[in-house]
This record gives C-alpha cells, structure tokens and sequence, in this order.
C-alpha cells in the first residue's frame, strides 16, 4: 500500500472518530437539556470548551442557546471542527483512498456530507443529530470497536 494511501486512510477515521464523539456528545447535551433543573447555569459551556476554541467571553453568551450552539457545532464553516468540516475533509479523504474502501463506505460517506450540505439543514438541526449519530454507527468498522474494546 503507497504511504499517499495510507495516510488517507488515517486520516479518514480520524475525521470520522472526531464527528462520531461530537456528534454523540451533542446527541447527550441536547437530550440533557430537556431534563436539567431549571436553574441549571452551565448549559452547553463545556461542550463548547472541548469541541471550540472561542472566547470565554463568547462562550458565556452562547451557553444557553441550543439553537445557536447546534448551528457553531454542526453548520458553521468558520468553526474547523464543526461537522460540516470534519465530513468534507472525510470525505476528501475518502475520494483519494476509493479503490482501497468499499463501495459502501464511500457511499455512506458521501450521503452523510450531502446530507450536511443540504441548504435547509439548519431549521431542522435537532433532527439531524439523531440521524447522524445512527450514521456514524454505521460507519464505524468492525476493527476500530474491537480495538477500543480491547
């Protein structure tokens, strides 16, 4: 195997892993939200420490906004670990490595970043979480559980 596709395919479960945990985490906080005491203050602030590099200041102003947290996170082409991002680089990945994956696995990649370039894809972001987290399931290979297992 050339080191050229090597490499893509590193780096392509490397983008896939980084979508799956923010994507589940998201899934996580969003559930959350609809369950936490109304007097909780921390909101969506250590998802947006982790998965950001934005300002405190920032931060603080975005925590109790779900809507405007789901968009940074999934949508946001400023953001280089929003989701929209991490799936084009993928799926980059992936088209410079398609003789050496499955055909089915380059289609569910492909279907997943369509699917996040879909123009009317920010009013329905709650939805998309549940979808692409039973995406990412799919995706992920045989071998990649059974190392974390191990």
């Amino acid at each position: 195997m050339l080191s050229r596709i090597a490499d893509n395919l590193f780096w392509l479960n490397r983008y896939m892993e980084r979508t799956d945990g923010l994507v589940r985490t998201l899934r996580n906080f969003y559930i959350l939200s609809f369950e936490r005491d109304f007097g909780d203050k921390t909101g969506y602030e250590p998802i947006l420490s982790c998965f950001s590099a934005l300002p405190d200041s920032t931060v603080n102003s975005m925590k109790n906004q779900p809507a405007a947290v789901l968009k940074y996170l999934i949508t946001d082409t400023s953001n280089t670990n929003s989701v929209r991002i991490l799936l084009g680089k993928a799926r980059e990945n992936a088209r410079g490595s398609q003789d050496k994956i499955t055909k089915e696995l380059w289609e569910q990649i492909n279907s997943m970043y369509h699917y996040i370039n879909q123009s009317e894809l920010e009013k329905k972001l709650s939805t998309f979480v549940t979808l692409l987290t039973e995406d990412a399931m799919v995706f992920a290979p045989d071998w990649c559980t059974r190392e974390r297992l191990a």
